[in-house]
C-alpha cells in the first residue's frame, strides 16, 4: 500500500470569507458556487499549507517540504479537483468538520495522479477550529488506471461482439466460430441460403463430417498446421449441403490465442461460394489443354514442314556453291547468284517461323551463358557491313565505356534482335546511315546490368499511327512496302517478344520522312571477373598471336584483319612498310613482338618482300605472302627474297592459319628455307575416310562432292541398317548420319554402333545432319550417342571444321613439321606475353600483382585445406574461384585450369574428388611457381 501524503493547512481565511457571504445575504453556497464557478479559485488561494510529511513531497514531486508551505494556487490545481474543493467549502458551510472525496492532482512534472482525499478539520466551544485542518490523501493512481482500462476493455469487448453480430448477420459470407477442435460455436444466418441448415443444426457439430471425402485428408492437416502456428490462412474444398449436393467453398481462418498461454482458444472463419469461379476455372483449364494440344500439333507440322522443305533446299544450297566454284559465264553466276540470294531468303522465313512457333507454344529456351557483348554488336555489324556499303550507306557503332563486356545471356538471341533491327534499318534507308548505340541505364548491386540499344536509321520513318502495330505478327507500317521492300512482318514482333523474354522491352521513336529509332532494354548478369569471361570462352592456340598486316588496300586490310580476330589472333594493321616499322617499335616497346608479318602484295610485290626480308627490325619474324596473281615462278621468287609462306586470293580463314602456324614451326625449328603454300598444305592435311549416310541421293552426292574436293574419302549408305553394315567393314575415321531415314533412322544406327564400339574399343565421331530445326532435337542427338548437330542445310565450311575439331582427339589435323616439337612439360606455364598484355605492357605493375598474389596464396592454402578436412566445399569452391582468376589474370592457363576444375568438383558437392582435384592443382601450380617467382622479380 502506498504511504499516505499529510498536509497540515490553515482554513481561517477560507472561513472568513464564507462568513462575509452569509453577511451578503447567501444562504444557498452550493447554488451560488453553480453560479460563481470561478470563485471556487479565489476560496483556493486562502487555503495556507503550514507543513507536509516527505509522502506529500513524494507525491507532488518537489526537492523538499518547504515549497509546499504557504497558499495554495489556483492555477497549480487541476480542473478535475475543483468538486473536491468545493465538498471541503459545504462541509464548512454547513459545520461538518469531516470530508472524503476522490481527488486529482498533478506533481511538479506534470504527472497525473488520482487519490483518495480525507479532510478533517479541530473543533472547540464555538464550533470549527479552521486553523487546525489535516489533509490525507492517498495515491491509487494504479487502482484508477486499471478500473479504467478495465471498463473501456469491457466496454471494446461488447462493442466488439455487437459488431461482429452486425457484420456476421449482414454479409454475404458465412461467418462462424469454432472451437480448438474444430466444432462450430456459431453460425451465421447466411448458412440457410448457402447450405440449406438452420444456424441452430451446426451448433457443436463438426465441420470436418460435411466435407468431401477427397479433401478431407488435406483440411485436417491445413487445420492442424493452423493450430500448431496460429495465422491467417486461406484454403479451398467441397462441403455436402442439406440435400446432398457439394459446393465449393474458399474459406479464410484466424486463430486467436491466450495471451498467457499462447494455445489457441477459438478460430474465425469467413466462408464464400465458389463453385461458379472453380466451373470456369476447369473450363479455362479445358481449353488451355486444347489449345496447348492445337500448339503441339503445330509445331509438330512445321518440325516436319521444315525437314520436308530443308531436305531439298540442303541439294540447292549445297550443288549451287559447287557450282559457283567452278569456271562459269558472267551470266551463268548471275542466275546462280539470284537462286542463292532466293534460296537463303526462304531459309529466312523458315526460321522466323520456326522461332514464332516456338514462342507461341513456350518452347523457346534462352541459353545464359558467358559471351563478349563487343564482340557480338561488332560480330552483327560486319555480318551486315557489305549490304550498307552497297546501297553507300554509313554503318557505325558505339558501346559506351562503362557497358560491362563480360556478361551472361544468350548472345544468339541477342544478335537475332539486332540484326533484325539494323537489317531493316539498312531495308528501309537509302540516304545517310545507320547507328547501334549501347549504353549502361544501371548496373545493380546484383551485377545485374540494365542495358539500352538504340539503332538509329536516316530512313523513311513510320507513322505516328502506325507505331503501335508494327510490332504484330504478319504487320508492317503499310502494306505497300512488302512489295516494294520485301518481308514478312515477322521479325519484329519475333524481336519483341526476344526482348520481353529477356525481362526487357522495345519501342520505336520516329515520324514519317524523318528516320527512326528503334530501342530496346534488356537485362544481363555482368561478369565480376573479366578472366572468368576468358576462361569461359576458351582460349584459342593463336589468341596470344599479334599479327602484323601491311595491305594499302583499305578493304583487303579490313577482310584480313577481320579473318585473324575471328581466329583468335590480334591483327595489327598498318597501310605500308614505314607504318609497319612504327607499329613494330610500339609493340616491342609494350614487350609484344609480332609473332607473323602478313604482306598483301600487289604492283611492287617482289620489291616490299625484299623490303621486309632485308630489315634487321623484322629479322626473325616469319614473312606470309597474299597475291592476286600466282604468276609462275612468283612462289619461288618470293622465297628466295626470304617469305616464310605464299597463298593466292581468295582466302579462306582456316587455310591462312594454317599457314602462319606452318611458318611459325619452320622459323622456330631452324628450316626457313621452306615455303609454305597452298598445295604444301593440301599435302599435308589429313584425310579422312567418311561414312555418309542419308536416304536423299541427292544430300549423299552433296556431301560426297564437298568432301571429296577437301581430299576425303567417302562411302554412302541410303538407311542405317546399311550405315552399320559399312562401318562394320572398319576403317571408318568419321560418320556423316541423318536423322531422318527409314527402316533404321539415324538415332537408332548410332545406337548399333556404339553397342558395337562397347564391345571391342574405340569411339568414332558421329554427326547428325538433319534438317529437324525445333528445341530438343540437338538433345535427342547428342543423347543417343552423336558427338555434334549440324542443321541442313549445312555450310560446308561449318561442316569440316566441325569434323576437324571431333577428330582432333584422334589424331588432329596438324601441319607436319620438321624437327622435334616441344612436349607438355616443356610448354611454359605462364604466358609472359599475354600477361603483360593485360596491364598494357606495364612489367612493373604485373611484378606487383604477382607479389600480392604471392602474398596471398598462403591463406588460400590455409582455407581450401581447412575446407578439405571440416567437408566445407562451400569454402574450398570459394578460395578455388580466387585462384582461378588470379592465375587467369598472368595467363597461368593450366593452373587456372586446374583451379576452375576443382571450383566445379566442389560446387557439385564431390569431396573425394575435391581432394584429389587439389591434389593435382598442386601438382600443376608447383610447375608455374617458379615462372611467378621470376616474374615478381622483373
Amino acid at each position: 500500500m502506498a504511504p499516505i501524503a499529510l498536509f497540515e493547512e490553515d482554513f481561517t481565511e477560507v472561513g472568513e470569507w464564507l462568513a462575509g457571504l452569509r453577511e451578503q445575504g447567501v444562504d444557498d453556497l452550493a447554488g451560488y458556487l453553480d453560479a460563481n464557478p470561478g470563485d471556487i479559485g479565489t476560496a483556493i488561494e486562502k487555503i495556507r499549507v503550514r507543513d507536509a510529511n516527505q509522502a506529500a513531497v513524494d507525491l507532488v514531486e518537489v526537492e523538499d517540504r518547504h515549497e509546499l508551505i504557504g497558499h495554495l494556487r489556483p492555477e497549480a490545481a487541476a480542473a478535475e479537483s475543483a468538486a473536491a474543493f468545493r465538498s471541503q467549502l459545504l462541509a464548512i458551510w454547513e459545520g461538518r468538520s469531516r470530508v472524503s472525496t476522490e481527488f486529482v492532482g498533478f506533481s511538479a512534472s506534470g504527472r497525473r495522479w488520482d487519490g483518495v482525499l480525507h479532510w478533517q478539520t479541530g473543533t472547540d466551544f464555538e464550533g470549527l477550529d479552521l486553523s487546525k485542518t489535516i489533509v490525507a490523501i492517498l495515491d491509487v493512481t494504479a487502482a484508477r488506471d486499471a478500473q479504467r482500462e478495465l471498463a473501456a476493455a469491457l466496454e471494446a469487448l461488447v462493442e466488439s461482439e455487437r459488431e461482429f453480430r452486425l457484420m456476421a448477420e449482414n454479409s454475404t459470407d458465412m461467418i462462424t466460430r469454432h472451437a480448438p477442435n474444430g466444432d462450430y460455436s456459431y453460425v451465421s444466418p447466411v448458412v440457410r441460403s448457402l447450405l440449406g441448415y438452420e444456424p441452430e443444426e451446426l451448433i457443436g457439430q463438426s465441420p470436418f463430417d460435411y466435407l468431401h471425402p477427397d479433401d478431407l485428408a488435406a483440411i485436417r492437416s491445413t487445420y492442424d498446421e493452423l493450430l500448431a502456428v496460429p495465422d491467417v490462412q486461406t484454403i479451398q474444398y467441397r462441403i455436402r449441403r442439406k440435400g446432398g449436393d457439394y459446393l465449393w467453398l474458399e474459406t479464410t481462418s484466424h486463430a486467436l490465442r491466450d495471451a498467457e498461454t499462447t494455445e489457441v482458444t477459438e478460430m474465425q472463419a469467413s466462408s464464400r461460394d465458389i463453385t461458379y469461379r472453380k466451373q470456369a476455372a476447369l473450363e479455362l483449364e479445358r481449353a488451355r489443354e486444347a489449345a496447348e494440344k492445337a500448339t503441339e500439333a503445330k509445331s509438330q507440322f512445321l518440325a516436319a514442314m521444315s525437314h520436308e522443305i530443308r531436305t531439298p533446299m540442303n541439294a540447292i544450297v549445297g550443288m549451287t556453291d559447287l557450282t559457283l566454284s567452278t569456271e562459269l559465264t558472267a551470266e551463268q553466276r548471275e542466275y546462280l547468284g539470284t537462286v542463292k540470294s532466293a534460296v537463303d531468303g526462304l531459309l529466312t522465313l523458315i526460321n522466323d517461323v520456326l522461332d514464332l512457333s516456338k514462342i507461341e507454344a513456350g518452347r523457346l529456351e534462352l541459353e545464359h551463358i558467358p559471351f563478349s557483348l563487343s564482340d557480338t554488336v561488332g560480330d552483327t555489324v560486319r555480318t551486315l557491313a557489305v549490304r550498307a556499303a552497297e546501297k553507300g550507306l554509313e554503318l557505325e557503332h558505339s558501346v559506351h565505356v562503362d557497358v560491362p563486356d563480360g556478361v551472361v545471356g544468350d548472345p544468339g538471341r541477342l544478335r537475332q534482335v539486332l540484326y533484325n533491327l539494323v537489317s531493316n534499318a539498312i531495308k528501309f534507308t537509302h540516304v545517310g546511315g545507320v547507328t547501334i548505340d549501347v549504353v549502361l541505364e544501371e548496373l545493380g548491386s546484383d551485377h545485374q546490368a540494365r542495358l539500352h540499344f538504340t539503332v538509329a536509321d536516316t530512313g523513311i520513318g513510320v507513322p505516328i499511327e502506325k507505331q503501335e502495330h508494327i510490332f504484330d505478327v504478319f504487320s508492317q507500317a503499310d502494306g505497300s512496302t512488302t512489295r516494294r521492300y520485301g518481308g514478312t512482318g515477322l521479325g519484329l514482333s519475333i524481336a519483341r517478344q526476344l526482348v520481353e523474354k529477356m525481362g526487357g522491352r522495345i519501342w520505336v521513336e520516329s515520324q514519317a520522312g524523318d528516320g527512326s529509332e528503334f530501342h530496346f532494354v534488356v537485362q544481363l548478369a555482368a561478369m565480376r571477373d573479366r578472366s572468368d569471361l576468358q576462361l569461359s570462352l576458351g582460349t584459342a592456340e593463336d589468341a596470344d598471336q599479334l599479327v602484323l598486316l601491311v595491305s594499302n588496300v583499305h578493304a583487303e586490310r579490313r577482310s584480313v584483319a577481320e579473318m585473324l580476330r575471328q581466329a583468335g589472333a590480334t591483327p595489327l594493321p598498318v597501310p605500308d612498310i614505314a607504318a609497319a616499322l612504327h607499329a613494330l617499335a610500339g609493340a616491342m616497346e609494350r614487350g609484344l613482338p609480332p609473332s607473323v608479318i602478313i604482306l598483301d602484295a600487289h604492283e611492287n610485290g617482289a620489291g616490299d618482300v625484299a623490303a621486309i626480308s632485308g630489315n634487321p627490325a623484322f629479322s626473325g619474324i616469319p614473312l606470309l605472302v597474299l597475291t592476286s596473281t600466282g604468276q609462275r615462278g612468283e612462289a619461288a621468287e618470293f622465297r628466295d627474297l626470304g617469305a616464310s609462306a605464299y597463298l593466292t586470293k581468295p582466302l579462306e580463314q582456316g587455310e591462312m592459319m594454317e599457314a602462319i602456324r606452318a611458318a611459325l614451326a619452320f622459323e622456330n625449328a631452324g628450316h626457313g628455307a621452306d615455303l609454305v603454300t597452298r598445295h604444301w598444305l593440301r599435302e599435308r592435311r589429313r584425310r579422312f575416310h567418311v561414312l555418309v549416310a542419308d536416304d536423299s541421293p541427292t544430300n549423299r552426292h552433296l556431301a560426297e562432292s564437298l568432301l571429296v574436293k577437301r581430299g576425303h574419302t567417302v562411302v554412302t549408305a541410303n538407311d542405317g541398317f546399311a550405315a552399320v553394315a559399312e562401318f562394320d567393314k572398319g576403317g571408318i575415321d568419321v560418320v556423316l548420319m541423318d536423322v531422318s531415314m527409314p527402316e533404321c533412322d539415324g538415332l537408332e544406327a548410332t545406337g548399333l554402333i556404339r553397342e558395337r564400339e562397347a564391345a571391342v574399343g574405340g569411339h568414332t565421331p558421329i554427326i547428325a545432319l538433319t534438317a529437324h530445326a525445333m528445341d530438343g532435337d540437338r538433345q535427342r542427338c547428342l543423347a543417343a550417342g552423336m558427338d555434334a548437330y549440324v542443321s541442313k542445310p549445312f555450310n560446308a565450311d561449318e561442316l569440316l571444321a566441325t569434323m576437324a575439331s571431333l577428330s582432333r582427339s584422334d589424331g588432329p589435323a596438324q601441319v607436319v613439321t620438321p624437327g622435334p616439337q616441344p612436349t607438355q612439360s616443356e610448354a611454359p606455364a605462364l604466358d609472359r606475353t599475354e600477361a603483360l598484355v593485360r596491364v598494357e605492357g606495364n612489367l612493373e605493375l604485373l611484378a606487383e600483382m604477382v607479389g600480392l598474389f604471392v602474398e596471398e596464396y598462403p591463406a588460400m592454402v590455409d582455407a581450401i585445406e581447412s575446407g578439405l578436412a571440416e567437408s566445407d566445399l562451400e569454402i574450398v569452391a570459394s578460395a578455388a574461384h580466387q585462384l582461378k582468376g588470379n592465375l587467369a589474370t598472368f595467363a597461368a592457363r593450366e593452373a587456372a585450369g586446374a583451379a576452375a576444375h576443382l571450383e566445379a568438383v566442389a560446387r557439385a558437392g564431390d569431396a573425394r574428388g575435391s581432394a584429389r582435384a587439389w591434389e593435382d592443382f598442386l601438382d600443376v601450380f608447383g610447375r608455374a611457381e617458379a615462372q611467378l617467382t621470376a616474374l615478381r622479380a622483373a
